[in-house]
């Protein structure tokens, strides 16, 4: 394991990676934006995830999110070289549901023309919340066994179209407040109790059906990992401030696989704000196929 990787890894709170985790692996995480009636707060840092769904059950309003301002990112690129990194691989939300992507490459661009020595790498995760974080997690383990960015770029390459995000939503109240779907979504989900359950496929978000309560869903999120995830790779449970679900669905995978690696987390922001509260997913990467 090297001391002081050549690579460092950033990447957005956005990647619902905890503090702790961040701090063991070497994983610089920088503050995205939650922005509510006129404020604007720093994600994970003025405004945590049991606070974002306090927000989300009680208030009329949607919060609205925005990546990190370029002030932030090239002071957190610089912090970065100080401590010696010779290279840097920023991980961003999918360039198809934010312009996160977008601003961390312009605030890159314009750190190099003003003379930032390291090569600053921006990566499309094509994924969000844990899906990213795995990807950062696997980055940042390569970084500490040595491997340069080039290196480290070309796995994750073959990671990301295997890294599955799968998700049961309580209600589509919040998508629809955020312009996501319809009206008659919640209509049908409030009224008749389905859940829908959606998938986030090459960098977008999908509905791959409904289920006809929570446990039924949680069922099929059970399976599908079972299906098809690659079996001793970590994989993580989010929710929507609804801890039982997830260690139901936890306890659902392990009756299945009694060696899964399962952690539990928030779905945080800007996710959280659409999938909203009570929802559960699970993210983990896939086995490879068979040839």
């Amino acid at each position: 394991m090297s001391p002081n990787p050549a690579a460092c890894i950033m990447a957005q709170t956005s990647c619902d990676i905890t503090q702790d985790c961040a701090r063991a692996k070497g994983i610089y995480l920088v503050p995205d934006y939650v922005i509510h009636k006129g404020r604007q707060y720093l994600s994970q840092v003025e405004i945590d995830s049991p606070e974002l769904y306090r927000i989300l059950r009680t208030s009329d309003k949607l919060p609205t999110s925005a990546p990190p301002s370029t002030e932030a990112l090239i002071n957190a690129f610089k912090r970065a070289s100080d401590n010696g990194n010779k290279e840097i691989i920023f991980l961003t939300l999918s360039s198809k549901l934010s312009s996160s992507f977008s601003a961390v490459k312009l605030a890159a661009e314009i750190a190099l023309e003003d003379g930032f020595p390291a090569p600053i790498h921006v990566y499309d995760s094509l994924s969000v919340s844990h899906g990213m974080g795995l990807l950062a997690e696997e980055a940042a383990n390569l970084a500490m066994q040595g491997f340069d960015a080039t290196s480290i770029i070309e796995k994750l390459d073959v990671l990301r179209p295997n890294t599955c995000v799968y998700c049961m939503l309580e209600s589509l109240k919040c998508a629809h407040l955020g312009g996501r779907v319809g009206s008659l979504g919640p209509l049908a989900t409030d009224t008749f109790g389905i859940r829908p359950i959606m998938a986030f496929i090459d960098g977008l978000m999908h509905c791959l059906g409904v289920q006809r309560n929570a446990r039924e869903s949680l069922k099929w999120l059970a399976r599908r990992y079972d299906r098809e995830a690659e079996k001793g790779r970590a994989a993580i449970i989010g929710h929507g401030d609804h801890l039982h679900r997830a260690q139901t669905l936890c306890e659902m995978i392990k009756d299945l696989d009694k060696l899964a690696s399962l952690r539990i987390n928030y779905i945080g922001p800007p996710i959280g704000i659409h999938s909203g509260p009570s929802s559960v997913g699970i993210a983990f990467i896939k086995q490879p196929q068979k040839t």
